[in-house]
């Protein structure tokens, strides 16, 4: 696992408003959990956007005002609009010590199914594992190279560590994948279904239009002739 240096300074008070002014300094309100108490720190907005945003999983050394702890992040709030980060929580990663993260699935080999015309499918990319966050690996490596279609590989298929999702749960799955030339027509059918099944909804309104459609019909049927013969 990468490591990585943040530099914190402890909040002296906490609270909505002074979450908010931290905010608007472009710095972040955090919690430390894991020792005797939690610990109230605020960081910079940029270093620390920066681990969250990486693939990464990384090791921190977190110096609070010259205390030093190695910590992991265990949870990170987005604003719901500005998707930027407006908490987070770390947790302590001491040495022996098990904890809970998630770890990037990193897709390696050439499925046997997908030579043979199939589609890859990743449905997990990341696995929930509890460890000792200094000898997990940076990500689980899946092989798929004997992925045949119609075939998967979910958790309990691998080995090595304490997996925290359910055992059945798919991690990647190879498809069959129809031609091109035998999409194009469904499509197509597709289309001219959508147009009939938008009359077929409103049952009352497509016999409504039924009747409107003959009267049309039948309105410009008269007129034509009418005029034909006016003239």
């Amino acid at each position: 696992m990468k490591t990585a240096e943040i530099k914190a300074t402890i909040r002296k008070s906490t609270g909505a408003q002074k979450a908010r002014k931290l905010r608007n300094e472009n710095k972040i309100p955090a919690v430390v959990y894991g020792g005797k108490e939690p610990q109230h720190i605020e960081v910079d907005y940029a270093p620390i956007s920066k681990l969250i945003h990486s693939p990464d999983l990384f090791l921190i050394n977190l110096d609070a005002d010259g205390n030093n702890t190695r910590v992991i992040i265990q949870d990170t709030q987005f604003h719901p609009l500005t998707d930027k980060i407006v908490h987070i929580d770390f947790l302590e990663a001491a040495v022996g010590k098990s904890a809970k993260l998630n770890i990037p699935v990193q897709i390696v080999g050439k499925s046997i199914g997908v030579s043979e015309g199939g589609m890859m499918v990743v449905k997990l990319r990341h696995l929930k594992i509890k460890g000792i966050p200094a000898e997990l690996p940076e990500s689980i490596e899946v092989d798929i190279s004997d992925l045949a279609i119609g075939r998967s590989i979910k958790v309990k298929d691998l080995e090595g560590f304490e997996f925290l999702d359910p055992e059945n749960s798919v991690i990647v799955r190879v498809k069959t994948a129809r031609k091109l030339e035998d999409l194009i027509p469904e499509v197509e059918e597709g289309e001219e279904g959508e147009e009939g099944e938008e009359g077929i909804e409103g049952e009352e309104g497509t016999e409504g239009a039924e009747g409107d459609t003959p009267k049309a019909e039948g309105a410009e049927g008269k007129d034509a002739p009418g005029k034909e013969k006016s003239e």
